[in-house]
């Protein structure tokens, strides 16, 4: 198999994943051990190793409740990178404050896994 279907396998595989709201899974199967994860803001923004990305995901499934969540893509670029867009629509559960907010993840692949993921929040109503 050559590197370009790898990374298309990656992508496509992590946005079926994350629509069918199997975010674990995705980080089971397409995540490097030592990967990533950087944040636009606050006071963690870089989270390093798979087991605190998980840790990370647990905080945010516990704090919001998603009432809709659309995701796009990938956009593919090159054999190293892609793109997913991510709606969404939730409510902050210790405030009890609806938002919605529009994120672009960027995935950097390197021997065959995402060793790491960068997000950009657009709009935040």
């Amino acid at each position: 198999m050559n590197t370009r279907m790898k990374i298309e396998e990656i992508a496509h595989g992590i946005v079926e994943m994350c629509r069918q709201d199997h975010f674990e899974r995705a980080l089971d199967t397409y995540y490097a051990s030592d990967a990533e994860s950087v944040e636009p803001s606050g006071e963690s923004r870089v989270t390093k190793g798979l087991d605190a990305i998980r840790a990370k995901g647990e905080w945010w499934r516990q704090n919001f409740e998603v009432h809709s969540l659309s995701v796009e893509g990938p956009f593919l670029h090159g054999d190293e990178a892609f793109v997913i867009r991510f709606t969404v629509d939730m409510t902050f559960k210790p405030t009890g404050v609806r938002s919605h907010q529009d994120e672009l993840g960027l995935y950097l692949v390197r021997d065959g896994k995402v060793f790491r993921e960068q997000f950009f929040t657009g709009n935040v109503t």
